[in-house]
């Protein structure tokens, strides 16, 4: 039933789906990732006026010894992993997920578009 359905849509309708949803996927990523910006802005901005001598943590792998001890209770795929688990966390939240998110979207908004394009009419 759904393949008698998507084959009786005309090429001229899936371009214009196709196109509708790239540009979809375009605005909803952008403005995700403007909201996800702008709320990281404002956490840095409030949190500004704690001192470097107030202590922010540092990461594991920010001292030797830690990157020392880490490698040698986990050896060298541990090592790895903690810098794997630190890049993920990045990514995933604030600013750098909202350059993820800009990415993605445009990357499926040009695959949208490209589909639309070699569509034939």
């Amino acid at each position: 039933m759904a393949s008698n359905f998507f084959a009786a849509i005309s090429p001229r309708r899936w371009r214009l789906i196709l196109h509708l949803v790239g540009l979809a996927v375009l605005l909803a990523g952008y403005s995700g990732a403007a909201l996800a910006w702008r709320a990281q802005v404002r956490l840095d901005q409030k949190n500004a006026s704690l001192t470097a001598s107030d202590g922010a943590l540092l990461s594991p792998l920010d001292s030797r010894t830690d990157t020392r001890q880490i490698e040698i209770q986990y050896g060298k795929m541990g090592l790895l992993m903690e810098g794997v688990t630190e890049w993920a966390e990045n990514v995933t939240h604030g600013i750098g997920l909202a350059k993820t998110l800009v990415v993605l979207s445009s990357a499926t908004a040009i695959g949208c578009f490209i589909a639309a394009g070699r569509r034939t009419v």
